[in-house]
């Protein structure tokens, strides 16, 4: 999982440096090589920045699925150690309690 998590993050960081302007010196280059014609600049930025946010959203869910996949995993254990500190908690609450009943009676006694 932490892989999968890891590769999806640093696939998102490579999408969003692609940015619009990126695109643009790309495709301008192409149009300085020949490869794409000064008519198709427009278009071809136009569908790369398309692909590019479609790329975005996906990652963008995939990582909260495989988020919240981990996080129900976790769940359990984290539940339970919810359950342990809340039992220290009222325990330690009940010593206090009877401390200050003995505190409370030394003083008038």
């Amino acid at each position: 999982m932490e892989t999968t998590l890891r590769k999806l993050v640093l696939a998102g960081i490579g999408a969003v440096s692609l940015t619009k302007e990126k695109v643009e010196e790309f495709v301008d280059d192409l149009v300085k090589r020949g490869e794409v014609s000064e008519e198709e600049r427009a278009k071809f930025i136009k569908d790369t920045v398309a692909k590019v946010e479609e790329f975005s959203q996906q990652l963008r869910a995939r990582v909260e699925e495989e988020v919240g996949k981990a996080t129900e995993r976790l769940k359990p254990k984290f539940q339970k150690d919810i359950q342990e500190l809340s039992e220290q908690v009222q325990a330690m609450r009940s010593e206090i309690a009877e401390l200050r009943k003995e505190i409370a009676q030394l003083k008038k006694g």
